[in-house]
């Protein structure tokens, strides 16, 4: 009974460890699509038939930012975010979320860092001597 007592519990903290290795090492882009009301990217036949239609300069940003984001090239986009936090356009909601993602991402490049990611850590170099 001691052994399957030892045997259980080893099982449950080998499964909890791997449950806790399993977090997802992405930063989600969610509120910021939802803060600048960004939708899916619309097709090349819909692009083409609307070419007059003038690309703002800001929903460029918050698209290259998320993209950027989506494909873990974090210093693409920290530099658009950095980017988009100067647009005086933006209100003070957007902002928040422009900076809660900055956030999110140092933080995650710091812990990942920390465990020894030779990318976490050179993006983070990158990212300091990109600072005025």
């Amino acid at each position: 009974m001691k052994n399957l007592l030892g045997t259980l519990t080893i099982m449950i903290v080998v499964g909890l460890s791997l449950v806790g290795c399993a977090k997802k090492n992405t930063v989600s882009t969610k509120e910021l699509e939802k803060a600048f009301e960004i939708q899916p990217a619309a097709s090349p036949a819909t692009a083409r038939a609307n070419p007059s239609q003038p690309q703002d300069p800001v929903r460029g940003y918050v698209e290259q930012a998320v993209s950027a984001i989506k494909t873990n090239d974090y210093v693409s986009g920290v530099v658009m975010l950095q980017t988009l936090r100067a647009e005086p356009s933006l209100n003070a909601d957007q902002l928040a979320v422009v900076q809660d993602t900055m956030g999110k991402i140092q933080s995650q490049l710091a812990e990942r860092a920390e465990r020894g990611d030779p990318y976490a850590i050179r993006v983070m170099e990158q990212l300091r001597r990109r600072r005025p």
